[in-house]
């Protein structure tokens, strides 16, 4: 409810400065203490409802643009790494070397937060299941395409 407030009190502000207001009728709404009203808090899963994700989306069937096992392997890359859904949707195959020692990942600067070529190592338990799954997949294809 604050972002809302803090529009409606910007387009009051406009009112005014365009003259169609003699003052801003919202100017005054006050913002609510999001501290005292958490509704969700964030937490980290524990291991054993992560794993009941990673298990439904596998068997789920395709949602936007993704299969079921392409999402169970989105989520675990996701959970991994910590790279944003940006970064994720920019990987192809060739994003991976899995070879390395340690494995890695490539983000390239177009699609890092920092703007900078970002190269995430990858624990070797992920590239032991990603490597099949990657092995299936076409070169130079984005490998979580779609609207998710």
């Amino acid at each position: 409810s604050n972002h809302y407030g803090a529009a409606v009190k910007a387009f009051g502000n406009w009112l005014v400065k365009a003259r169609r207001a003699a003052d801003n009728p919202f100017r005054h709404l006050t913002r609510v203490n999001a501290r005292v009203d958490v509704r969700h808090e964030r937490r980290a899963l524990a291991a054993a409802e992560f794993a009941a994700l990673v298990a439904a989306a596998s068997a789920g069937t395709t949602f936007r643009g993704l299969s079921g096992p392409d999402r169970a392997m989105l989520y675990t890359v996701a959970a991994h790494t910590g790279l944003r859904a940006s970064e994720l949707a920019s990987l192809t195959p060739a994003s991976f070397d899995l070879a390395a020692t340690p494995p890695t990942l490539t983000v390239e600067a177009a699609y890092s937060k920092h703007r900078r070529k970002d190269v995430v190592p990858v624990h070797p338990d992920l590239a032991a299941i990603l490597a099949p799954w990657l092995a299936e997949r076409a070169a130079g294809v984005r490998l979580w395409p779609g609207t998710w």
